[in-house]
């Protein structure tokens, strides 16, 4: 049996799924570690109707939350888990093109809502912590009333945190300061190691791909798994596996310039 505790309302971090409950509940399947993803660019949902995502989640292989259909505004519940004394919020953000989440974010107003009861998902009570405004788009981060400093605050996203142009990356500033821990999915470069972000006082890990996808100079760093481990009293420590089973690509330069001076 699974001892990890589900505490979140699961028709609602799995309202976009035909059975809308987390697989190792489900006395029809047979789960011994429950698996937990958002969707990336390659599954986006607003690109098709149905998702290799729907596919995984329709045969209870996996939890697939944080689905988009409305991209006017965007709510995030995180789910809670709790194990033991060890509780866990993951707040999720799938793949929105950049252009269109950034259009969530610019010109907004980030502000700290006061107000004491904002949404009830089940027996939890939530507080609307940060408000980005853009005149009708807003994205809302909720997280949980009760002990807000037992839990360790986890966001999942998979967008552009490299600066490739005017609105098609998400700065790292646009995040709330509440997180504890940013995995950052979609780069390709390995850095696992957590870094620190001061303005925002969090750390960001980016896992990068399992394999080299492309021959670009991010592919050559060495790869590695990470294995989150989160205690009580909200500690975490990312421990860094390197994979065994691939092939390490490595590169140089050469400039020609130099070689045609010569000539000359």
């Amino acid at each position: 049996p699974v001892s990890v505790e589900f505490l979140s309302d699961q028709s609602v971090n799995f309202q976009h799924c035909k059975n809308p409950v987390v697989n190792y509940e489900d006395p029809n399947l047979n789960i011994s570690i429950p698996i937990f993803s958002i969707n990336g660019n390659h599954d986006d949902c607003s690109a098709m109707e149905v998702s290799a995502m729907d596919v995984l989640a329709s045969t209870g292989l996996v939890n697939y939350f944080a689905k988009w259909d409305d991209f006017q505004k965007v709510d995030v519940s995180p789910l809670l888990i709790q194990k033991g004394k060890t509780r866990l919020a993951i707040f999720g953000l799938s793949y929105m093109k950049d252009e269109r989440l950034s259009r969530l974010f610019r010109n907004g107003k980030v502000s700290f809502s006061k107000s004491k009861l904002v949404s009830i998902l089940g027996k939890r009570h939530f507080d609307r912590i940060g408000v980005l405004d853009n005149r009708e788009s807003t994205v809302q981060l909720f997280r949980p009333k009760e002990d807000k400093e037992a839990w360790f605050n986890l966001m999942v996203l998979h967008q552009n945190r490299a600066d490739h142009g005017v609105y098609t990356y998400i700065p790292e500033e646009a995040l709330d300061d509440f997180l504890d821990l940013v995995m950052w999915g979609h780069e390709h470069e390995c850095r696992i190691a957590p870094e620190w972000n001061p303005s925002q006082s969090f750390y960001v890990t980016q896992p990068g791909s399992s394999v080299a996808t492309s021959l670009s100079k991010g592919e050559t760093a060495e790869k590695h798994v990470g294995l989150l481990q989160v205690e009580q009293y909200v500690a975490a420590h990312v421990e860094k596996l390197i994979e065994q089973s691939r092939s390490q690509l490595t590169g140089n330069e050469c400039i020609f310039m130099c070689y045609v001076s010569n000539i000359r």
